[in-house]
């Protein structure tokens, strides 16, 4: 495991390519972020088979896993400038808490339709919970008022993505689809992969990750586990 050496939020870089402040945990919440930084944080979710964090990159803010509880222990600011969710797989461990992130960040302010990313039959998925909400947006604008977005912003637009391809591209900003978790690249030159829970793993099954900050679960091959608890920001390697 790397282990980094931190002063405050930012860290002196000893050859490690993730780093976060022990000091930090209590106040992490209240952590404003350059738009140049990548971090990831953690999702304040509870379960460890379940991962999910948030990544934010570029001014970027895309959630990897929506387990049960994830929409409402998310920062207000980060819902409201979300802009996708990817789900490590349609188990519903990986899915539970997705309602909870379309409908709160709808509620807080999200002003256009979310980008909901995950394995082919995401469509089915999505389409099935914007049917299930369709008379309660409607029942929210009225007692409610319509939110920043209006109406039409409470909706989850699907994509699929099979193993191997692009899931997210901003250019600065770009995941992958590696085995069965995600390989994200920013374009300060760091790198990190998210893996779901598999005993069996017992190395990086996935080849150019050797220079990145991995997350599994505990006793698995990583820099990190599952769940995590503070925010981690990501440098590139100096090794």
């Amino acid at each position: 495991m790397r282990v980094p050496f931190c002063i405050g939020l930012y860290c002196v870089l000893l050859g490690v390519s993730g780093c976060h402040s022990p000091s930090d945990v209590e106040d992490w919440r209240t952590l404003e972020i350059p738009a140049q930084d990548f971090v990831l944080l953690p999702c304040d979710t509870p379960q460890v088979d379940a991962p999910c964090a948030l990544v934010v990159a570029g001014g970027k803010r895309v959630l990897i896993g929506a387990p049960a509880g994830s929409g409402q222990a998310m920062r207000a600011a980060d819902l409201r400038q979300l802009d996708a969710v990817i789900t490590f797989s349609l188990r519903s461990r990986d899915i539970e808490g997705l309602d909870e992130v379309r409908n709160r960040s709808w509620h807080v302010g999200r002003t256009a339709p979310l980008l909901t990313i995950g394995a082919p039959g995401i469509e089915q998925v999505v389409g099935a919970l914007n049917l299930a909400f369709e008379q309660a947006d409607a029942l929210y604008v009225v007692e409610q008022g319509a939110p920043p977005g209006g109406y039409d912003a409470a909706i989850l637009v699907a994509r699929s993505v099979a193993a191997g391809r692009t899931v997210f591209d901003t250019g600065d900003l770009k995941i992958y689809r590696v085995a069965d978790g995600f390989q994200i690249e920013y374009s300060n030159g760091a790198s990190a992969v998210l893996f779901p829970c598999d005993p069996a793993r017992t190395s990086a099954p996935a080849e150019g990750t050797n220079s990145a900050t991995i997350i599994g679960c505990d006793g698995e091959v990583g820099d990190y586990s599952w769940p995590l608890t503070m925010p981690i920001f990501l440098r590139p390697s100096e090794s």
